[in-house]
Formats: structure tokens, C-alpha cells, sequence
């Protein structure tokens, strides 16, 4: 990766991804655990993707799933209950919102493609829902 893949990334970093997880957390009323493998997310030459990206591949998915989950108090106490941290990662690369989230010993996995089938927010967000409350 070069120099723009890095400046980009670290934008992200310090800019966008404190006010998702902020998000993310309130939403279901714990702070969780992340671990996100920036370095398999960076692309050479897709630095222009990754505001909008991994917004729309990682974290509106997981915001739309635990906003649908958390509706109501059984919802939110089994997530508070079951679930501990977050590892977001381009390490298999998947592409398909059914098969790209992981969800077992309170950890929940998000492996999915940095750069494809960005736009596939809905299929990745009924996939995670999936996933979350078959573990639950």
C-alpha cells in the first residue's frame, strides 16, 4: 500500500470510525471490544473507496442489524449478554452478505471484501442479522 491508502485510512481512523463505534455502542448500550485489521482493509489504488466503503461494508450493516436486534429490552439484554467484541477484516475475501459475518464466544467476525459489492448494504445487513440472532 501506498502513501494515499495510508493517509486515507488514517482519516477514516481519526474522523469517521469514533463516531460509528460511538454509534454502534449506544445503540446497544455497551462499549464493545474492536479489533479492526486496518491493514487487510487498505487496497493500492482504492483509497478513494474507503470513506464511503467501509462505512457502507462494515459498519451501516452492523449499525441497521443491532438497531433491528436492539428494538426492544430482550433484544438488547441478549446482545449485552452475549456479545464482546467486534474484529472487522478483509482476510478471506468474501463478497457475499450472506456468508461474510461470524458470530460465536461473544466475539462476532466481520470478514468481508474491502472494495466489492459496496452498494450490497441490505444483503449484508439481513445476513448479519441473521447471524446475530441464531447466536443468541
Amino acid at each position: 500500500m501506498g502513501l494515499a491508502e495510508k493517509r486515507t485510512a488514517k482519516a477514516f481512523q481519526e474522523n469517521n470510525y469514533p463516531a460509528l463505534t460511538k454509534e454502534i455502542n449506544e445503540i446497544a448500550g455497551k462499549s464493545f471490544e474492536y479489533e479492526v485489521n486496518w491493514d487487510s482493509l487498505m487496497k493500492d489504488g482504492y483509497s478513494q473507496f474507503y470513506e464511503d466503503g467501509w462505512t457502507k461494508i462494515y459498519f451501516t450493516p452492523l449499525i441497521e442489524s443491532l438497531k433491528t436486534i436492539c428494538e426492544d429490552e430482550m433484544g438488547k439484554e441478549a446482545i449485552q449478554e452475549s456479545l464482546d467484541k467486534i474484529i472487522i477484516k478483509d482476510e478471506a475475501d468474501i463478497s457475499n452478505g450472506n456468508s461474510w459475518s461470524n458470530f460465536e464466544n461473544k466475539v462476532l467476525t466481520l470478514d468481508h471484501s474491502a472494495i466489492y459489492n459496496i452498494r450490497e448494504v441490505e444483503e449484508r445487513t439481513e445476513g448479519l442479522t441473521k447471524t446475530l440472532e441464531n447466536g443468541l
